[in-house]
């Protein structure tokens, strides 16, 4: 009886072991996919930095153009 209930007790413990090897995994690549979308996400506000910067500057040249019609006028 000693002996069913050992080999219970390691069945189950490597029952639970290869679960924690499972979760580790899986955290694991949680952490890689977290890591991608935090680079993505980076890159996207970058573009947006360089887009506000561009429209900036196309407003200057825009009011700089209407300033110069007028003159021209």
């Amino acid at each position: 009886m000693a002996e069913i209930g050992a080999a219970l007790g390691a069945a189950k413990a490597a029952f639970d072991l290869t679960k924690a090897f499972v979760d580790v995994r899986d955290a694991t690549k949680v952490q890689a996919v977290r890591f991608e979308l935090m680079g993505l996400l980076l890159q996207a506000q970058e573009a947006e930095a360089a887009l506000i910067a561009e429209k900036r500057e196309l407003e200057e040249r825009l009011r700089d153009l209407e300033a110069w019609d007028g003159e021209k006028d």
